[in-house]
C-alpha cells in the first residue's frame, strides 16, 4: 500500500495582493472656466399716487398698515420683539 504524506501547514502569512489601476488614454479636461459677469440692477421707479386717486379697497387698507407699523415700532421700544 502506498503511503501518504500529510500535508505540513505553512505558518509564514501570505501578502494581499493588490490590483493597479489601468492608465487612462483619454485626455484630461483643461478648459478655462469662464469668468462670472455681475448683471447691474436697475432700479424701478415706483409711481406714488396721490391719496385722492385710490379706490375704496385701497383707502381701507392705508389705516391698517400704519396701525401695524405703529404697532411694530411700540413693540420694539418696549422690547418685546428684536
Amino acid at each position: 500500500m502506498p503511503t501518504t504524506a500529510t500535508p505540513v501547514k505553512s505558518t509564514a502569512t501570505r501578502k494581499t495582493r493588490t490590483r493597479r489601476a489601468k492608465k487612462t488614454t483619454t485626455p484630461i479636461n483643461k478648459t478655462v472656466a469662464k469668468p462670472i459677469v455681475e448683471k447691474t440692477v436697475v432700479k424701478e421707479v415706483v409711481k406714488r399716487r396721490n391719496i385722492t386717486e385710490l379706490n375704496g379697497f385701497e383707502l381701507v387698507l392705508l389705516p391698517l398698515i400704519y396701525l401695524e407699523g405703529f404697532v411694530k415700532e411700540v413693540l420694539r421700544d418696549t422690547g418685546k420683539i428684536k
